[in-house]
């Protein structure tokens, strides 16, 4: 663990002193409770911003990343992952993982499904691998 020298000690409590001191004149003289730098302004106008909320009340997106990309493609505005994060929180989307459900198993669509999958093995050459995929998504919702 690494201390801070003598000289260090004492101007990190010289810069703690002076930035307290500031917010409390701040809050005595314009009875400033909250810090104005409360985020920057959305680089979306009010119409985008509409399109965008009915698009994504409509369209699943797995990543915030996928979001920023429609943004900059339909929009010509670039978002960080971060900032999207925060436009969409700001916009009432919050962000669900959905849960996997076991299914009922169905007698019939399994034969069916024996059947092709016989079918397939007998199809593909002996070097050829066959993939079986499950996947779950994750989403950000509107609230």
């Amino acid at each position: 663990m690494k201390f801070l020298s003598e000289e260090q000690r004492t101007e990190l409590i010289r810069r703690h002193r002076t930035e307290r001191d500031r917010h409390v004149a701040e809050y005595q003289e314009k009875m400033k409770i909250k810090p104005e730098n409360g985020g920057s302004e959305s680089k979306l106008g009010k119409a985008q911003t509409e399109e965008l909320v009915s698009h994504l009340k409509s369209v699943v997106y797995t990543k915030v990343s996928e979001t920023c990309a429609h943004v900059r493609e339909r929009f010509g505005e670039n978002y960080s992952v971060a900032g999207m994060t925060s436009w969409l929180k700001a916009h009432g989307f919050t962000y669900k993982k959905l849960k996997g459900v076991p299914a009922k198993m169905d007698a019939e669509k399994q034969a069916e499904f024996v059947k092709k999958y016989e079918g397939l093995k007998e199809e593909v050459a002996d070097n050829e691998p066959i993939v079986f995929m499950d996947s779950v998504i994750r989403q950000w919702r509107q609230r």
